[in-house]
């Protein structure tokens, strides 16, 4: 009979959350710094993470929409 790795499996897939998680953090806080416009997509790629996967996560999503609804408004042409 095989033995139960489930136990290690989870404690890997549970590493892995938080690593991706600790990334994406720290990508929002770079790019508010750098002032840049923030998106999924966007933040995906700086954090070497999944699109698909931010789209999971609602207090990353609601930091997002946050930090762009703080960003000025740039000047409409006239």
């Amino acid at each position: 009979m095989p033995a139960d790795n489930t136990a290690h499996l989870h404690a890997a897939a549970q590493r892995r959350h938080e690593q991706a998680r600790s990334r994406a953090l720290q990508a929002i806080d770079t790019l508010r710094s750098e002032n840049a416009h923030i998106t999924a997509a966007g933040l995906a790629r700086a954090a070497g993470v999944a699109r698909s996967w931010i789209y999971t996560q609602p207090d990353i999503i609601e930091a997002i929409k946050a930090t762009e609804r703080a960003r000025p408004n740039p000047a409409l042409p006239t």
